[in-house]
C-alpha cells in the first residue's frame, strides 16, 4: 500500500465543486490503494475551509456538516501532534526557510519523517517539497 500526504486543499477539492481538480481525483478513487496521512491541524483545517466556504455562501451549513462526516468515514490516518519540541522547531524552521504557515510545514514535516510523496494545491508548499525533493505524485 502506497503511503501519502495529503494536504486538506486537496481533499476539499473533493466536495467544493469550484475547487475540482482532476489531477486528485484518482486518489480519492483508488482509498483502497493508498494510505492516507495528514497532521493533527487537519480536522481544525477542514472545518475552517467548510466555514469559508460557508460565509461566502458557496456551501450550505447541513453540506458542511455532510462532507465532514463522509471525511470521516475515509480511511485517513490522523498522526499525533508533534509535541517534541525538536519537531516543533523543525516546522517552524520549514515555515520560515520556505515563506509558509506553520500548518503548511506540519504537512511538509510529516512528509519528510514518513518519507511519503506530499499532495497539495498550494503553490508555495509544493515548491517547498520540491526543493526538498519530495515526490508530488503518486
Amino acid at each position: 500500500m502506497k503511503q501519502v500526504v495529503i494536504d486538506a486543499s486537496v481533499i476539499a477539492s473533493w466536495f467544493l465543486p469550484d475547487e475540482a481538480d482532476e489531477n486528485h481525483e484518482d486518489i480519492l478513487n483508488n482509498m483502497t490503494k493508498i494510505k492516507i496521512h495528514v497532521p493533527s491541524i487537519f480536522e481544525h483545517e477542514m472545518m475552517n475551509i467548510l466555514l469559508n466556504a460557508q460565509r461566502a455562501k458557496r456551501l450550505q451549513a447541513s453540506t458542511s456538516i455532510e462532507i465532514l462526516e463522509t471525511i470521516s468515514r475515509y480511511p485517513i490516518s490522523i498522526e499525533p501532534s508533534t509535541a517534541v519540541l525538536m519537531d516543533h522547531i523543525n516546522v517552524f524552521e520549514m515555515a520560515r526557510a520556505y515563506h509558509l504557515t506553520a500548518y503548511d510545514a506540519a504537512y511538509l514535516e510529516l512528509a519528510l519523517r514518513l518519507n511519503a510523496p506530499l499532495i497539495t494545491n498550494d503553490k508555495p508548499l509544493l515548491e517547498a517539497a520540491k526543493i526538498l525533493k519530495l515526490k508530488t505524485t503518486i
